[in-house]
């Protein structure tokens, strides 16, 4: 079970995630991002906060070098390469590691299902693939949620995350109808761009509810 609260930006949200027993946090360092939070921040928040769940930093196409120097910098335990990094940049990321994968809603099962084949059977694959809906040339965050029918037809085949679009409100039926491995949300918790701890306690309770009856 893989229940990730991302793009949290404060000190407060951080603390709102962890007592909303979530088992990831994702910090965003994107520059383009409305939610980019600085590395020394995140790696602030080792020294504050209690017994912290995973620490996943999203980046965008960065090279191998420069997302090692923020893996260290902000002390994290995980990356999350969120952007149009090739395939190959795996055989010099020797950390834990999730992918996202942005399916357009126009994709053929086929399509989609290649996408995250080439990332799950490299010979380094990532721990994870997040799969989301495809916005413009938004790289996550949008709310966008993939295809159902694409998204069920993938995950027959492979371990995914799920992604996009996701609230208290539906995460139970989208694992129910979906069956993935992990749920991740960031603007399903959010009220007006701010994250509400009320919103993040109910999708992670909601989301374990779900996975308890599966």
């Amino acid at each position: 079970m893989f229940i990730k609260l991302c793009g949290l930006r404060s000190l407060e949200d951080t603390r709102a995630a962890i007592k909303a027993d979530a088992t990831a946090l994702g910090f965003n360092f994107a520059p383009e991002s409305t939610r980019r939070v600085a590395p020394d921040f995140v790696a602030g928040l080792r020294d504050v906060v209690v017994a912290p769940p995973t620490f996943v930093g999203i980046t965008v196409n960065l090279s191998a070098s420069e997302n090692l120097d923020v893996f260290d910098e902000a002390r994290l335990d995980m990356l999350q390469l969120s952007g149009d990094e090739p395939t190959d940049i795996l055989f010099d990321l020797d950390v834990p590691l999730i992918k996202t994968v942005r399916i357009p809603g126009d994709a053929s099962v086929d399509d989609a299902v290649r996408a995250v084949d080439a990332w799950l059977n490299h010979a380094k694959a990532p721990e994870l693939v997040i799969v989301e809906g495809q916005h413009g040339g938004a790289y996550g965050g949008t709310g966008q949620r993939a295809n159902s029918r694409l998204v069920r037809e993938i995950s027959v085949r492979y371990p995914i995350v799920l992604a996009g679009g996701l609230t208290p409100e539906n995460v139970e039926a989208a694992i129910r109808e979906i069956e993935p491995i992990g749920v991740d949300t960031a603007s399903g918790v959010e009220k007006d761009g701010i994250k509400d701890a009320e919103m993040m306690t109910a999708f992670v309770a909601n989301a374990r509810e779900a996975y308890t009856q599966l």
